[in-house]
This record gives C-alpha cells, structure tokens and sequence, in this order.
C-alpha cells in the first residue's frame, strides 16, 4: 500500500494549479443556468451511479472529446476530478467547482460518469470503491458558460453532498483501522493469511443489522409508491437512530453491526491497508440487492462474502470462484470485458493445501514513487521492486502510455521526448494483473537526471557554460552536463561541489586549503583576508613557513597567516618587517641595534662585520 490518506495533499497541490492568464475566446453567446443531482445507486437500486450507460459508454461521452486545457480560472477535467475526490474524501457537503468540459451535464449521464471517475480505483483505501460507497445523496447546480472555440464549456457548479459518515467519524475510523490490524498482526503474513485473518474477524465480530434493513424496505416502497406531486424525501427517515451506520465501515466497526454493504466496506478497507488488492461489487443475492468483495490471492480473485458467514462455523462464501459462488448475480458495471480483464476471477475455488505463496509476483513497487517530473531531453532509468522475494520470476515489462510524451525500454529507461504527462507502468510477467505506475509529468524549464548526470533545461533547451539558478552558479559542459570539483574556464580555475554549486571562500580540498575569490576564481600570489595576509602558490594551494617572493623571505604561520615582527624559528630570532619581509643587516629597535646576518638570523657574541668585530650580548643587543 503506497498511499494512506493522501488527499491533504491534493487539496494542496490542486488549489496552487497554475492558470494561463489569457481571456477565453468563445464560439457563441450562451449562458445557462443547470442542475441535478439524485441518490447514489451503488447503494439503492442497479448498483450503479449512472442509470443511462454502463461506465465505458458513458465515460465515452467525453473523455478524450477534446484536449484537456486550462482557462481562466477552470480546472481541466482530470484536475476536477482529483479536486472533488479530495472534497469527498474530506467529508465536504458543499463546495464551488470550476471546471473545462467537452461534455455537456445536460445530457444524461454525463455527471454520473464523471462521478465513477472521481470514485475511481486509486492506491488509497479511502478512494475508490470505499468512496463511491460512503455518499449517498449527491447534487450540481450552477451555469454553463460560453463555450469556447476549443470545444470546451465552462461550468461554475455549487456541488452538495450527503455522505454515510462524517469526518470525524472517519477520523475516529482511521485510528480503530490502525488498531485492528495491529491487532490481526499481518506483517509477516502471506496475501492467503491476510484474507482470512482479516474475514474472520469481521465475521466473529460484526453481527447483521436487521432493524435498519427492515427500515430501509420501508423507506423504499414510500419512495417507490409517492406520487408525482410528492416532494418528500423518504430516505432522510434512515436519518433517524442513526440507520446509515448500518451501511459505512464506521457503523460496522463501532456499533458492530451492519447491513452487506457495511460488511463489505469494512472487508475492503482493512484488505487494501493491509496492501491486498480488493474490489467491492453490487449485485443480487436470493432475490434482492446485495454487497459483497473480490480480493486478489496469487494470480486471480476470488470471491468472498462475508454478510453471510457472519457468525456461521464453516464458511460456504470464502475465496470461490464464479461457479461454487451461489446465490450471486453482478450488476452490469462488473460484467464489462475490461472489468473481467483487469480482476480474472480463479477458475477454480482457493484451495489452501494447493496454495504457494512464492509462486506468484504478489506486489510490485516503482523506486522513484508514484509521481515526478522530468525535463525535455531528460533520460532516466527505472527501477521496481518486485515481491515476494523467493518467487523465481522477478521480470518487468515496462510500458508507456504516450509514447509521444516519453518512450521505455525493456530495462525501465524512460527517455523523454516531448511536453505533456505520461504514465509509466511496470507490469509483472510473472503475474499480469500486478502492476504499478508512475505518472511522469514533462516541463520544459529546471533540472534533468540524465543517467546520473545533472542538467539544467530552460525552454526545452539545455544550459551550458554558466548559469545562474536561484542564488548559486552552476557550470555546464558542452554537452549540458553539470561539473563538479575544479573547473577551468576563461583562464581561471573554479571549484564546484558536489552539488554542482560554484565555492567561494577558503577551500579545503585533498588536504590543501585553496582560496577562492568572491566571483569563484582561485586565487594565486597574496591574498588579505579578514586583516591577514595569505599566500598561495601558482597551483593555488595556501603556504606555511618560509616563503621566498621576488628575492623576499616572509614566514607564514601553521594557519597560513604572514607573520611580522619578532620570529623564532628552529632556536633562531628574525625580524619581520611592517610588510612581511625578512630583516637582513642592521636593525634598531627601541634604543637598541641589532644585526641579521645574509640567512636573516640575529646574530649574538662576537661577530665580524666588513672587517670590524662587534659584540652582541645574549639577547642579540650590539654592545657598543
């Protein structure tokens, strides 16, 4: 499980989206006032939020109708519906939705499918099919503006929303979640344990709640039975005691009882925290409608019910394949040919003594995460991790799914080619239905990991030679690469660090000290620095100790600091004048002479001078 209520996050990143500033041009002079809304009949009715179409006719209404775009303020479609999954998810009743849409709300069905996209499977165990059932009311109204010569309208909608639990309720839940699965302690558990820890705790502890499922066939036949003129919404009566619990997770958990939907609410938000792949369907069941999960065990799912081994010894709906699964009819939403291609139920019921845990790929894990961004000219090499770690065939296949945006190769390579977004998949061959993606978004503007090596793109194009890049300078070769260490450009040699960042300041490098000027360049000959004199050599490492420049001696100290006046130095004085230099000759200091013999040493005793012999007392004072 890669995600764990991730939708803060898009709350944040979702209202920060960037907006092109420009004036939409439009096609024609319309603007229409629109509504609608209606109860969510994943838990009333056939099942499905949508009574028009099945989801993959619907949703061809207007995916892929026209190039998503952002105008004036309005989210593109797939930025609405990240943007409404995050309300949902956060229990919002109400909030404003802008959006750009090819599609027309008036026609029907159109919202409803929008809608199965918002509630569509993610990585997170509070979207998906753990969404779609926990609302139960929902409702738009708003205005269609012009629509533009792209093809796209612009709706300003006022979204509503009833929901089957509160935020703080689901707060509440998310902490109870955490316990129950310390509890059923799964860690070290293979996906076969996990399904059964997990049913049998819910069928040991959560009994069926027959009084709210007598409610609510009287609620139903009201509603059923009202006439045209008759406003009255019979549902709000399950509003009483409160009867919805009986249909979220959080009833099942905490008053411990609940109608099928609960149950397999509950089933499907502890499998997919515990990193099982689980699907809740609708159907019918001995005549009426009914709730129940799919939950993937090795290379198939299998079905599970736990409604009606709640509290039963043995268990008769426990991992069974279509076949031995009585009783059970699917809505058409879960009878498509890709629902059947993406979830493949076992031909044959699980069987545990059959059952090798190491023989099929159970989860695979793209290293470089779910979602990042790439540069124009950038290229980078992919990586997945693949469990368990004793099955024998550990081989990807990679694959992208805009091959204009960026390209894969059988290694995980991604070489990127133009703007826009793509999707990365790594799909297990092992087991197909085991895969993950990462969404790879291209810009055109900002750094490049191209096989290890940095580069800087601005425009498409990559920077060389120096480039400025916030408050640091950054040296690129010809081929765009960023360069690290010494650099020499123009005549002068710079230092970069390992972050490609230029140096400046006093360098320690190979154990040397070098100095480098306030534009980057290094520094050779005598340098002050904060009142002291440095000398570096033509390599520009810093010197100590004697150091002999044009015909001068000077004496630069352990710290490389120009040392003046009095010196000892291997048991002999010397005097360094105000500049530095080394004293040769005659020297008077105070009232006193004294004399530094050709080596610059003082001299004591007697000494001859030309032809004159002088006398120097112990501390070097000429005794006249």
């Amino acid at each position: 499980m890669k995600k764990k209520l991730l939708w803060i996050l898009g709350i944040c990143l979702l209202l920060a989206a960037t907006v092109i500033p420009a004036k939409p041009t439009y096609a024609e002079d319309e603007k229409t006032y629109i509504s609608g809304g209606g109860v969510n009949r994943a838990i009333f009715g056939d099942g499905s939020i949508t009574d028009a179409q099945s989801g993959e006719e619907t949703d061809s209404l207007f995916i892929g109708a026209a190039p998503e775009q952002r105008v004036d303020g309005y989210l593109t479609y797939s930025e609405a519906v990240s943007y409404m999954r995050s309300q949902m998810v956060s229990r919002r009743t109400g909030f404003l939705l802008k959006v750009a849409m090819a599609a027309d709300l008036k026609q029907d069905g159109v919202y409803e499918a929008f809608l199965k996209d918002v509630c569509a499977e993610t990585d997170s165990p509070v979207e998906g099919d753990y969404l779609l059932m926990h609302f139960r009311n929902y409702g738009y109204s708003g205005t269609r503006e012009n629509k533009t010569v792209s093809g796209m309208y612009l709706y300003t909608l006022n979204i509503t929303f009833k929901y089957l639990s509160t935020a703080m309720e689901e707060r509440m839940l998310n902490l109870e979640i955490d316990n129950i699965l310390k509890q059923l302690n799964l860690e070290q558990d293979n996906e076969y344990q996990k399904v059964q820890k997990i049913y049998d705790y819910i069928a040991s502890n959560i009994t069926y709640d027959n009084e709210a499922f007598e409610m609510l066939k009287k609620v139903e036949a009201l509603e059923n039975n009202k006439t045209s003129n008759d406003n009255t919404d019979y549902y709000s009566y399950l509003d009483q005691n409160p009867y919805w619990g009986a249909w979220s997770a959080y009833g099942a958990v905490f008053k411990k009882t609940c109608v099928c939907q609960g149950y397999a609410n509950l089933f499907y938000r502890l499998a997919r925290e515990a990193g099982l792949s689980v699907r809740s369907i609708r159907g019918t069941s001995f005549g009426g409608g009914h709730a129940w999960n799919i939950v993937r065990i090795g290379k198939y799912y299998y079905n599970v019910d736990v409604t009606w081994d709640a509290g039963a010894t043995s268990y008769s709906y426990f991992l069974k394949n279509a076949s031995t699964f009585y009783n059970h009819s699917r809505y058409s939403d879960y009878l498509t040919g890709s629902f059947n291609a993406a979830y493949p139920i076992a031909p044959d019921s699980f069987s545990a003594g059959n059952y090798n845990p190491n023989e099929y790929v159970t989860s695979v894990a793209i290293a470089q995460g779910e979602d990042i961004e790439m540069r124009l000219g950038s290229r980078r090499t992919f990586s997945a991790k693949v469990l368990p770690a004793a099955v024998t065939n550990k081989n990807i296949v990679w694959s992208s799914s805009d091959t204009n945006v960026a390209t894969v190769d059988s290694t995980g390579k991604v070489t990127i080619k133009n703007l826009g977004t793509t999707i990365i998949t790594a799909r297990s061959v092992n087991n197909s239905v085991v895969y993950d993606t990462c969404h790879v978004t291209v810009t055109d503007t900002g750094w490049v990991d191209y096989d290890g090596t940095w580069r800087y793109i601005v425009s498409g194009s990559r920077v060389t030679g120096w480039k400025k890049i916030g408050s640091c300078w950054y040296y690129f070769d010809s081929y765009g690469n960023m360069k690290t260490g010494w650099v020499k450009t123009g005549g002068k040699w710079y230092y970069l660090s390992e972050n490609g960042q230029m140096k400046t300041g006093w360098l320690l490098e190979n154990k040397q000290w070098y100095y480098l000027r306030a534009d980057g360049s290094m520094a050779t000959g005598w340098v002050k620095d904060k009142g002291y004199w440095y000398y570096l050599a033509e390599n520009g490492s810093m010197k100590t100790g004697w150091i002999k420049v044009t015909g001068c001696w000077y004496y630069c100290n352990s710290y490389g600091q120009m040392q003046k006046g009095w010196l000892e130095d291997g048991g002999k004085w010397y005097y360094l004048t105000a500049d530095g230099s080394m004293k040769k000759g005659w020297s008077k200091h105070g009232d006193d002479w004294y004399y530094f013999d050709n080596s610059g040493a003082m001299v004591t005793g007697a000494y001859t001078i030309g032809s004159t012999v002088y006398y120097f007392n112990s501390i070097g004072v000429w005794i006249p």
